[in-house]
């Protein structure tokens, strides 16, 4: 049976998923291990468009992803990014599941006062290649930005919005050098 595709918003998933952390309707974050059965009915099952940007750090199982329309096998240490309007489809394994997770809004994401012009060549390149393996020490450095994140999304104070973004500029930085590092590794490996 054809399924269109839909579009799904951060605030339809965080109705989906109250237990989410994040900031209203622009910022979700998890990172909870789950088990998947055989036959379970996933969100990203069908094809669909989310209103935001996606980063995914698989810790723990595997899955097929597809992202405008291409198959890619995540792994562990496999770092994903789709961007706003991109289509995205995800068949987990069954077995037990952990992925560092950020669902970020455009409108939170043009806030982050970051240069967009030195991350244009990476966002570009994003299109062609959204998967990257990342080394376990370069995960463990995403992690504990992951965690002061967390943190500071847990406080409830009038700053957290504000500082989240600069953490948010910091850990999209450290992961565009580490994709830098593995595209020039790969090339020369050609």
């Amino acid at each position: 049976m054809e399924h269109e595709i839909g579009n799904i918003s951060i605030a339809r998933i965080r109705q989906m998923n109250p237990s989410l952390k994040g900031i209203n309707n622009d910022f979700v974050m998890d990172r909870s291990e789950h088990y998947i059965p055989e036959n379970m009915n996933p969100i990203f099952k069908y094809p669909l468009r989310l209103d935001g940007i996606i980063i995914s750090i698989r810790e723990k199982g595997s899955a097929k992803v597809n992202i405008n329309l291409r198959e890619y096998d995540i792994e562990q240490n496999d770092l994903i990014i789709c961007a706003p309007g991109d289509i995205l489809q995800s068949m987990l394994s069954p077995g037990i599941h952990l992925s560092q997770m950020f669902l970020i809004s455009s409108d939170f994401l043009k806030e982050m006062y970051i240069n967009l012009n030195s991350f244009m060549p990476f966002f570009i390149s994003l299109k062609e290649n959204p998967k990257f393996h990342l080394m376990e020490e370069e995960v463990q450095e995403l992690k504990s930005f992951y965690e002061l994140i967390e943190e500071t999304v847990s406080r409830n104070d009038n700053f957290r919005t504000e500082i989240v973004r600069r953490l948010m500029g910091a850990y999209l930085g450290t992961f565009i050098k580490y994709y830098k590092i593995s595209q020039l590794i790969h090339t020369q490996s050609i």
